[in-house]
């Protein structure tokens, strides 16, 4: 057969979705006329639709070999680079596109975003003004300088620049969303205001009619409770590190596991929450209305969000009411205003009496520790405490890391001696982002060989290794961290909380109770350096945290997941009689 012969059945069997076909026609076209274009161009595409993005790779550098100003080629091939993470790689081909084609907005728009992904803040935020320049009405380049913003601590630019987005797209449930999210960084809250603009979110984009559909769930009190994870989050994740305990300990208990699973690669966490489930659902792909559906025939008795308004969300899907009780839980500080989302798992320390109004579900207060965690797999073993001044250290966004921040934690490496910070991202593996830093440090008189600025590590493993350096965390506020805190902990460094006035200022508290560490809870910015001092001057009883913690807090609370399943199926249990008898009236 002639090769366009072979190329048009690959176009055929591509169209039908028969991509293994699809790649043996295009094996066979380019064979039978090695140096033509296209035919090695359609041979990139059947590659990267099966998911072999590595090969796709190869081959669409082949057809820019052989065409230099293929224009498909290069944006196929910055899209399987950004498939398989090679970031650094992808923001290069981008830059050729930009170069080549420079009225071609959407490569801006793409740059800008990847820019902002590698932590690349201060570049992202110039290539997506270019993008402006070029389309002012180019909404995602308005999102990208809002969130790069947010990502160094501009938060009245970000959200400005958010709102800028939003002005033009006013529709975009997901622009929305990145909004709300960045009112979770703010220093000083206006939490009526945050709380009325989550309200209106539900209100815009719920998709819900008012006739609740009847449920076909059999109203049996006792029964065996189906419920439902939905999540994008499936994977090396910080949800993963509290949703697998979770998952574990529920096996083989009167509830049956059902697992959403909204991300297009899975990898090893993946399958092993997978292995953890007794039914899995791959639903990327599917739209809020195939995913309802299935929730309705698989009759979940209990649906829970995981999200929030995180990346990738599908609180669209939980305002139709797929499922006849709805909990959104972990994922998200904060409300998420869709009032059919019924319950909200929090604790009573996260969460005090008096927090019910600004959440537009009901808090379902756990008697312990609203999470509970396991460390991954293959942690580096405890080392010696580090010789030598004390370091001070933390790993958490940036985002968190608020001027207050800065100033409290300058003032508490600056109440000891000769003490030292040390600051991790990745996004102070760029310059800027760095000299930044480093100048709001110096500024509240911290000298240049007492701070120490860590971007990417190459590893997991290198990044938690890095707390071998350090001898005490210093937690952020008004947004603590989580699954930091508990790294730390689990790698034998204290960590000093500042206890906040609401969820996302309180997290550290509840973790630090749970895992047996309540002394380590500062409730004034005094309170925090007194801790830090204290601790400091101690240096024997560091040692004996370092040897002791990771056994401590495996023994404790935190990490005791019978326990804590226990209390989340008596939780799911009450609230699944209410709704029994309620519906029975």
């Amino acid at each position: 057969m002639y090769p366009e012969i072979w190329m048009a059945l690959g176009a055929v069997y591509g169209w039908l979705g028969n991509f293994i076909e699809s790649e043996k026609c295009c094996r066979k076209a380019v064979e039978l006329r090695p140096g033509h274009v296209e035919s090695q161009y359609n041979l990139g595409v059947a590659l990267r639709d099966q998911g072999k993005f590595e090969e796709a790779v190869d081959v669409f550098r082949q057809v820019i070999v052989i065409e230099p100003g293929y224009e498909l080629a290069y944006d196929s091939l910055a899209d399987a680079l950004v498939k398989i993470n090679r970031l650094d790689d992808a923001i290069q081909v981008f830059r050729e596109i930009v170069q080549c084609w420079p009225a071609k907005v959407e490569a801006y728009g793409s740059l800008a975003t990847i820019l902002q992904m590698s932590g690349k803040a201060e570049e992202a935020i110039r290539v997506a003004k270019q993008a402006i320049e070029l389309n002012s009405k180019f909404h995602a380049a308005y999102d990208v300088i809002g969130n790069a913003c947010i990502a160094m601590g501009e938060y009245e630019d970000g959200n400005k620049w958010q709102r800028k987005g939003l002005e033009i797209f006013p529709h975009d449930s997901r622009r929305h969303s990145n909004l709300l999210l960045s009112l979770n960084y703010l220093p000083h809250p206006d939490r009526d205001q945050v709380f009325r603009e989550h309200c209106e979110w539900g209100k815009k984009h719920s998709i819900a009619s008012k006739d609740l559909r009847g449920f076909r769930n059999l109203r049996d009190a006792d029964k065996t409770l189906k419920v439902g994870y939905v999540s994008p989050d499936l994977r090396e994740h910080s949800v993963a590190y509290f949703l697998e305990p979770i998952l574990r300990a529920s096996s083989g208990g009167d509830l049956e596991i059902f697992c959403y699973s909204d991300m297009p690669r899975p990898d090893k966490v993946t399958l092993r929450l997978k292995g953890l489930s007794d039914h899995w659902c791959d639903s990327h792909g599917l739209t809020d209305q195939q995913l309802s559906n299935q929730i309705l025939n698989d009759e979940i008795d209990i649906l829970v969000d995981l999200s929030g308004h995180t990346a990738n969300h599908r609180l669209r899907l939980f305002s139709m009411r797929p499922a006849p009780i709805q909990m959104t839980y972990l994922g998200y500080p904060n409300t998420t205003g869709v009032e059919e989302i019924q319950y909200r798992i929090t604790d009573t320390l996260v969460d005090p009496v008096g927090e019910d109004k600004y959440y537009t579900e009901e808090l379902l207060r756990l008697p312990g520790c609203f999470l509970c965690y396991q460390a991954e797999e293959n942690c580096p073993e405890l080392s010696p405490l580090p010789e030598g001044p004390i370091v001070f250290g933390s790993f958490n966004n940036l985002a968190k890391v608020n001027d207050n921040v800065i100033e409290l934690w300058a003032r508490t490496v600056l109440s000891v001696e000769d003490g030292r910070l040390l600051m991790k991202n990745p996004s102070l593996s760029d310059p800027d982002v760095r000299s930044r830093y480093l100048e709001k440090l110096l500024a509240h008189g911290l000298s240049g060989d007492r701070i120490e600025l860590i971007g990417h590590t190459p590893t997991r493993r290198a990044h938690l290794e890095l707390y071998s350096r350090m001898h005490i965390a210093l937690d952020t506020f008004p947004y603590n961290g989580t699954t930091t805190t508990c790294e730390a902990l689990w790698m034998g460094v204290p960590v000093i909380t500042l206890a906040g006035h609401y969820h996302a200022g309180r997290v550290g508290a509840s973790l630090l109770n749970a895992a047996g560490y309540p002394t380590l809870v500062a409730g004034s910015e005094a309170d925090f350096i007194r801790i830090a001092g204290d601790l400091s001057v101690d240096k024997p009883q560091l040692a004996e945290l370092r040897g002791g913690m990771r056994g401590r807090v495996l023994a404790s609370r935190l990490c005791d997941a019978d326990i804590f399943v226990s209390e989340l199926a008596a939780a799911y249990r009450r609230v699944w009689y209410r709704w029994c008898e309620e519906s029975a009236n």
